[in-house]
């Protein structure tokens, strides 16, 4: 890990084309001035945000234009461009299509990759996890251009530049993940060691319009009007996290991605260059509280504390359609959620929190409802204050 991170940020009001062209212009010549290299002469794998077939003005997936443009830079330096993902909702062709991405890549000459085909790969160096199963087109040989945007998550808090690499992991074997990582500390370790083995080369992060309230689907597309591009996937995303009101401490995957030596979270460590970030602090941002993990009290203390203080997914009955997507998708054998008795229901006994029939549900009709006594403790403990920048 470097001893100070170089990162790019620019503001960027919309997704107009002479606005994201400028920005984008910015983005090049800061990273010449300041000697932060951009990937040349290398086979790219482009991983867009494609957690679903929504089209871009949900701001559920990153926008074309940004994707549009990141080829541009990328073919002027003589990269040969391929893209993929493997979302958790649906088929990558059907996410591409509804996004505007798959037209934007056959007009960029950026050929789609297979990311249901999967292969494992043995980690040693992994700090928590040993052993992967990616998808079977990434290779050494191939080289992640990673293109987050800037959202809310159900189940980590936040997701941005190091939860996006998940998206490499074949869609199937996404709730067996969730079903082994039983706490948020574990996933979080998961994925930062997953993103350890996988090295993305660089990041450019949409954030010109992200999503509060209810994400990382059903949530709100909120302006925030900015892109921000490095190497370090770690620094980015902590201050797109303080820009938003978060500490990225108290964010597991920041957490464990800063233990893990990913990059740097702390400010003295890292050079932002370009706009003022401050600028940009969204004070009403609408964040989702988290309790941490409880995985190392008893399994009886567990179950009380599961009933009472964790969160847990609820139904709004009047946005549910009954399409029973989100039963398709629980992944717990004997399923947590149900159709009885005309409605959704849930087994709150079984539920394991990974929140997939909320990342899933098209109308966003799932969320993520705090119990009364986790309410309390979070006012007692001052969680709910925001972060001192």
């Amino acid at each position: 890990m470097a001893d100070r991170s170089k990162i790019i940020f620019v503001g960027c009001p919309d997704y107009g084309e002479d606005n994201v062209s400028k920005a984008f212009e910015r983005i090049e010549a800061l990273a010449g001035i300041n000697g932060i290299v951009l990937p040349e002469r290398s086979k790219i794998v482009m991983k867009p945000n494609l957690l679903a077939p929504d089209p871009p003005e949900k701001a559920t997936t990153t926008h074309p234009e940004i994707f549009r443009h990141t080829a541009r830079l990328l073919k002027k330096r003589g990269n040969i461009l391929f893209y993929g993902d493997s979302p958790g909702i649906s088929s990558f062709e059907a996410a591409a299509k509804a996004s505007g991405i798959a037209a934007v890549a056959r007009a960029e000459d950026v050929t789609p990759l297979d990311f249901s085909k999967e292969k494992t790969v043995d980690f040693p160096e992994g700090r928590f996890c040993k052993k992967f199963l990616i998808a079977d087109c990434l290779s050494q040989e191939t080289r992640i251009m990673n293109l987050p945007k800037l959202k809310t998550h159900a189940q980590m808090t936040y997701t941005g530049a190091i939860k996006n690499i998940f998206g490499c992991v074949p869609g199937i074997r996404k709730p067996e993940f969730h079903l082994k990582m039983l706490s948020v500390d574990n996933f979080a370790m998961m994925i930062a060691d997953l993103h350890i083995m996988l090295k993305p080369a660089f990041t450019i992060m949409d954030a010109v319009i992200g999503m509060d309230g209810n994400g990382p689907r059903g949530g709100t597309p909120r302006a925030t009007g900015f892109i921000i591009a490095g190497a370090d996937s770690l620094a980015i995303d902590s201050i797109c996290a303080r820009i938003i009101g978060l500490d990225p401490g108290a964010i597991p995957i920041l957490k464990y991605s800063a233990l893990f030596g990913i990059g740097n979270i702390d400010l003295e460590k890292i050079e932002v260059i370009g706009d003022d970030w401050r600028k940009f602090i969204v004070k009403d941002f609408k964040n989702i509280v988290t309790p941490a993990s409880s995985d190392f009290i008893s399994p009886k203390i567990t179950a009380i504390l599961k009933k009472f203080l964790i969160t847990g997914p609820v139904v709004d009955r009047k946005k549910c359609i009954l399409c029973m997507k989100c039963a398709k998708k629980c992944p717990v054998e004997g399923k947590a959620v149900s159709f009885r008795r005309g409605k959704i229901r849930y087994d709150y006994k079984r539920c394991i929190r990974c929140y997939c029939c909320q990342e899933i549900c098209p109308e966003g009709a799932i969320y993520v409802k705090e119990s009364v006594w986790w309410k309390i403790l979070t006012v007692f403990y001052g969680r709910r204050k925001r972060t001192k920048i």
